[in-house]
């Protein structure tokens, strides 16, 4: 069997090639040259040895009022003291 592109793939990146155009120089400005086309302020945050562009939420919830007391809204990757 050959290592070949399938001829539909090359045509669908041929059709999105312009997109790709468009928002390189937002990529390519950013530290990680990952960008979020739906939040532009989401940062990329390492998860588990590979990274997802987004946010990490932390809660505090009264169990016996199912309530939430208290958040937290980080880019950081994960909430977990690394000791």
């Amino acid at each position: 069997m050959a290592d070949t592109i399938p001829v539909r793939v090359v045509d669908e990146l041929d059709v999105a090639k312009p997109g790709f155009s468009r928002i390189a120089p937002a990529v390519t400005g950013r530290p990680s040259c990952q960008i979020s086309l739906t939040d532009p302020d989401a940062c990329s945050m390492k998860t588990r040895g590979e990274g997802i562009v987004g946010y990490s939420v932390q809660t505090e919830v009264d169990v016996k009022r199912h309530l939430f007391v208290d958040y937290e809204v980080t880019s950081a990757g994960t909430g977990r003291d690394p000791r």
